[in-house]
């Protein structure tokens, strides 16, 4: 995975770490919780933040296109079945009100 970010930052991290994490995670004197839960989920475990942040973003994908693509059938048009035809279909009342009981 390649990241696009300014080498110097790297350094700055590197060579004054304390005061790097004073300046990422600290915002007007109030600790970003979530930043910093983030930035100790990936150095404790790399490979599985990536995954599960693949994961993550791989579900909102599917979720959107659910959404996007999960719609109501369009109701049926056409003619109506009458007396005639309604005796083909087995699940019409005609059907069910000529079917005999089961015991």
């Amino acid at each position: 995975m390649k990241l696009d970010i300014d080498p110097s930052k790297i350094i700055d991290a590197a060579l004054s770490p304390v005061e790097w994490l004073q300046k990422t995670v600290v915002k007007d004197g109030q600790t970003d919780w979530n930043k910093l839960s983030q930035l100790v989920a990936f150095s404790n475990n790399p490979q599985g933040f990536k995954e599960n942040l693949y994961k993550h973003g791989n579900n909102l994908g599917q979720k959107k296109f659910v959404e996007k693509n999960l719609k109501n059938k369009p109701k049926a048009t056409g003619r109506k079945p009458t007396n005639g035809t309604a005796g083909l279909d087995p699940y019409s009342l005609e059907a069910f009100q000529n079917s005999k009981r089961i015991n």
